[in-house]
């Protein structure tokens, strides 16, 4: 009977190649403090250092506070000003509440009364994970194009745009 053992090491390099490059955006765009920030809260969450709920209702309050810094009814107001239809807004709030123990923004308790409970302690599908993370790159993209034409008129933003959920 013979035996034979095979130990291998070393680092692999994976490199993605696209048949064409992503269209150039038509919008000016411009670079502001708040593109940065919620382009460095995305880029943590890709490289892992950051859970997806807490970078997509990080960007989702970034957007609101266009609309109407501190004050009531900002989502609504940032989804005129931004073009984005309210349902989007609103499905990432509610998306980014949703989440099992170790990726949830918020703890999910049983209702005190029955049919009050609006989230649930689950975890996200990855369905759910790819649209929180397309919709964030959209409202970077939209913010960097209000930021640089405020009174500009821009294409809006449905939920029609992104994958279904």
């Amino acid at each position: 009977m013979i035996h034979s053992n095979l130990t291998m090491s070393g680092d692999a390099f994976l490199q993605a190649v696209r048949r064409t490059y992503p269209t150039p955006p038509t919008q000016p765009m411009e670079v502001t403090e708040r593109v940065e920030i919620m382009c460095h809260r995305f880029s943590d969450h890709l490289q892992g250092k950051e859970r997806l709920t807490h970078m997509g209702y990080f960007c989702l309050t970034a957007v609101e506070k266009v609309g109407a810094p501190h004050r009531e009814g900002a989502r609504s107001r940032a989804a005129i000003a931004l073009q984005i239809d309210l349902e989007v807004l609103d499905a990432l709030g509610d998306l980014t509440e949703t989440g099992d123990l170790h990726e949830a923004r918020k703890v999910v308790l049983p209702p005190m009364k029955p049919g009050k409970r609006k989230h649930v302690q689950r975890p996200l599908t990855g369905v759910e994970k790819r649209w929180i993370q397309e919709v964030v790159k959209s409202l970077i993209r939209r913010v960097a194009e209000f930021e640089a034409n405020p009174t500009g008129s821009l294409t809006p933003i449905t939920m029609a745009d992104f994958p279904t959920i």
